[in-house]
């Protein structure tokens, strides 16, 4: 599949399809998907395909040397994003908002994945290209950049959340639930709050109500995970706002636990939701299974293994379902896990 991709850049112009449907590039979901595809594939040890070139699509699409796929641009806010370190309302992407946070993520798994295959190119090594991996790994922060330091100051707002921005840096309204045409794609300001991957801590770290008093620490993420997590399967207009597992803003979402000092919430919500929302019927899945996406957390959540960081080897934990699992490798090698203690029998 990696060098499916390889091959369908370099006869779309020099950049990955965004959302490939038949033999065109729809471009219907925001964000660079394909190139954290490919770093989490290779991150988990795909092999068979030219790692050089991936990088070198990866690297020109971020920084927009070639971001034009036959009649569709992608990433058509970058310049913005580039120059402002955030993508603002009106700056080319139609919800701009939820989309800034794909960036990031799609800037930390590039520069994972071309960090760690080395450069061939003499140009690229002597120029001022060789940095380009750290400046995407720099680049990665800008979801921070969306959350208003003057929170108190709006409106409403009850406590700092993803907010949008304007060009000239100044805030758009508190929206606490969501329509399908404003910031947010399918989802809704809280939902996208949580969704930073590759900076968990950094994120809770911005949630803190009071600074001065709880500065650096953890309470204030949990209090809002907690009540976030009471409905699983919210949408993006329940008020007030909840986690919807039905969509894949909301995918991440289970794991954050992991990162505090309270972990067992992960193993009780992703057990909540195997049990809950998962059902062996007609409607037996809590949204559309988007080419398997949302049968996928229902096997990693059986599994008790969740690949929560984009382009970084290993899983994040909880609890399986089953008292044992065999997962085949494509070496040929079998990992078994074992859960002598877990209720299915």
């Amino acid at each position: 599949m990696m060098q499916s991709l390889v091959f369908d850049a370099e006869d779309c112009g020099g950049t990955f399809p965004m959302w490939a449907e038949g033999n065109t590039s729809s471009n219907i979901m925001p964000g660079d998907g394909a190139s954290i595809i490919v770093a989490q594939s290779n991150a988990f040890g795909a092999a068979g395909f030219d790692r050089q070139k991936a990088r070198k699509i990866m690297l020109d699409t971020a920084f927009g040397r070639a971001t034009r796929c036959r009649t569709t641009t992608n990433l058509p806010g970058l310049t913005g994003y580039i120059e402002l370190g955030y993508l603002a309302k009106g700056g080319g992407e139609y919800q701009a908002t939820s989309t800034n946070m794909e960036y990031a993520s799609t800037d930390f798994a590039v520069s994972r994945y071309a960090s760690g295959i080395a450069a061939t190119d003499p140009q690229i090594v002597a120029g001022a290209a060789a940095d380009e991996p750290k400046t995407l790994m720099k680049r990665s922060g800008n979801w921070a950049n969306l959350f208003n330091p003057n929170w108190r100051s709006v409106a409403g707002q009850p406590y700092p959340q993803l907010q949008p921005r304007n060009k000239d840096g100044t805030w758009g309204p508190y929206l606490p639930v969501s329509t399908w045409d404003n910031d947010y794609r399918e989802g809704n300001a809280e939902q996208y709050t949580f969704m930073v991957p590759h900076d968990i801590r950094g994120m809770l770290a911005r949630l803190v109500i009071d600074t001065d008093k709880n500065k650096g620490t953890e309470k204030d993420g949990i209090a809002r995970l907690d009540e976030f997590t009471k409905n699983l399967n919210g949408g993006w207009s329940y008020q007030p706002a909840r986690m919807w597992i039905g969509n894949e803003p909301g995918f991440l979402t289970p794991w954050l636990y992991n990162w505090t000092s309270q972990p067992y919430k992960t193993q009780a919500l992703v057990r909540r939701i195997v049990d809950e929302q998962f059902a062996v019927s007609p409607s037996g899945l809590p949204g559309n299974d988007d080419e398997g996406a949302m049968s996928g957390v229902y096997i990693w959540g059986a599994l008790g293994l969740y690949p929560e960081i984009p382009a970084v080897p290993g899983f994040a934990l909880h609890s399986p379902i089953f008292p044992e699992a065999r997962i085949k490798l494509g070496n040929g090698k079998i990992v078994t896990i074992t859960a002598d203690k877990t209720p299915l029998k």
